[in-house]
């Protein structure tokens, strides 16, 4: 792998007219490298902004800070803000401010309480013990590098089961599915993982990087590839790679975790 862009689509096809992954996808999910595909699902149907804001425009959010500085994250416990999603529209996103960003994850579950949560998760309709996380905010809005690790210890646990080739063989799964605006993703292979300073305290089930962006990318040790996810399409992500997204737009995403 080396630095560029993932080219990964072409081979990925959908079946027509269907809102699941094809069947030989699926099947080889655990053999393949990170994966954009050329869908969201059907989700932009059921969540988009003119739907917030119509239907549920009084409803309360919580916003964070965004930021990769890690001592401030620390610090500060991911510091968060109440407000309705008017406000939050008009008095951040539509003065373009990129100091707060939503994200509904975890213990948040923002489309379970507005009664969205089932709707999406059968647009997707694939895998076992389906997750969601949201995210919506300006441009330049952030995530720092981080990989998912869903509370499992790499090198006691997978790297045993399956040897040296186990990160091919990651059994849990995020996909990212743009609904609105353009994304750009960051991706590192875990084998780089021994030249990242990080974390896995921070979060359960999860290990951010402690050092800022420009400084792994200007590490030598580190190859990265780059992922540009426009509205309407999705990425496979599996546990253990490290990525970090950027908000090229303004525009709201799905992550959707799953096991094999």
């Amino acid at each position: 792998m080396c630095k560029g862009t993932f080219s990964y689509s072409n081979r990925n096809r959908m079946k027509k007219n269907s809102n699941m992954l094809d069947e030989e996808i699926v099947s080889k999910l655990s053999e393949n490298l990170p994966f954009k595909i050329n869908t969201d699902f059907g989700i932009g149907s059921v969540l988009n902004k003119k739907k917030l804001l119509n239907t549920f425009g009084n409803a309360i959010i919580k916003v964070q800070k965004s930021s990769e500085d890690y001592d401030f994250i620390v610090h500060n416990d991911f510091p968060v803000t109440n407000m309705s999603i008017k406000k939050y529209v008009k008095n951040y996103l539509d003065k373009e401010q990129d100091l707060y960003y939503f994200k509904s994850e975890d213990h948040y579950d923002f489309l379970l309480e507005i009664g969205l949560k089932t709707s999406i998760l059968d647009k997707y309709n694939f895998g076992k013990d389906g997750r969601l996380s949201f995210w919506w905010g300006n441009k330049n809005t952030i995530t720092s590098f981080h990989y998912d690790s869903y509370g499992f210890k790499e090198d006691k646990v997978i790297k045993k089961i399956h040897g040296e080739d186990f990160y091919k063989k990651a059994y849990r799964h995020s996909i990212l599915t743009v609904i609105e605006g353009k994304k750009k993703v960051y991706i590192i292979h875990p084998k780089y993982s021994q030249y990242l300073k990080s974390d896995d305290t921070l979060q359960n089930g999860a290990s951010w990087c402690l050092e800022k962006t420009e400084l792994i990318l200007n590490n030598k040790n580190i190859e990265y590839e780059t992922v540009i996810l426009n509205a309407g399409e999705s990425l496979n992500i599996p546990m253990f790679w490290w990525h970090k997204i950027e908000n090229l737009d303004q525009g709201m995403a799905v992550t959707y975790g799953f096991s094999l």
